[in-house]
């Protein structure tokens, strides 16, 4: 909890240091408690089987194993109940220490929010420009389409069933490209919308200046 500020506020860190150290040694008394448990009923029925081998052979009876396990057990648990309790004790202490400073937590929060947005617009930046400069050439090839084609002979056949493509082209769907699932155009937006967050925009809200190839409101590309 509050990874985002962790170090900033030495009270904070040093309860939730508390707490994590105490859940680690309350998880450990546990551990050690059910063991005990396991190893006192091994051992109480290797007593009962000794004692019996014992008695039917004359000897002696040596002396049981379960009686010092179960002292063991009662200073476990004993262990184990006080280590609960310091547990809830701290927990509360975070809990009251995190309700009387929500507001300046929730400033610091907000900070280190606004750091991380520059740093993700220094990332995205870059790669937006490469994205576009990695669509350029399809946009080239498409202007050239029409000089590479070959001359087309003249159609005296019957008419044939035609294929409609219906909509516009533009960068966010032409070439067939994708890469996740999404084309070239739709990762730019999305990269050009983080580059924005240095300017206080949310992805998917935010775009930093206008593209090369822009697109108009159809989505053609100008």
């Amino acid at each position: 909890m509050f990874e985002s500020i962790r170090g900033q506020t030495p009270e904070l860190t040093s309860l939730q240091e508390k707490v994590a150290s105490l859940e680690q040694e309350t998880y450990e008394a546990e551990s050690r408690v059910r063991l005990l448990h396991q190893e006192l009923h091994a051992a109480r029925e290797s007593d009962i089987d000794l004692e019996a081998r014992c008695l039917n052979a004359g000897r002696r009876v040596p002396k049981p194993k379960a009686p010092d396990i179960e002292s063991k057990i009662v200073g476990a648990e004993r262990r184990l109940e006080v280590l609960r309790r310091r547990l809830a004790l701290v927990q509360g202490e975070l809990s009251v220490f995190i309700a009387e400073n929500a507001h300046s937590l929730a400033d610091l929060i907000r900070q280190a929010k606004a750091e991380k947005s520059r740093e993700v617009a220094e990332l995205a930046r870059p790669l937006a420009k490469v994205l576009n400069e990695y669509q350029q050439p399809d946009l080239d090839l498409r202007a050239l389409r029409p000089h590479l084609q070959g001359k087309v002979e003249e159609n005296t056949g019957n008419p044939q069933d035609t294929t409609l493509f219906l909509g516009r082209f533009g960068r966010k769907n032409a070439f067939g490209e994708t890469v996740g699932g999404k084309t070239l155009g739709e990762l730019q937006a999305l990269v050009e919308a983080l580059a924005g967050l240095q300017h206080g925009g949310e992805p998917g809200l935010t775009v930093v200046g206008p593209l090369e190839d822009a697109e108009d409101e159809d989505g053609e590309v100008a």
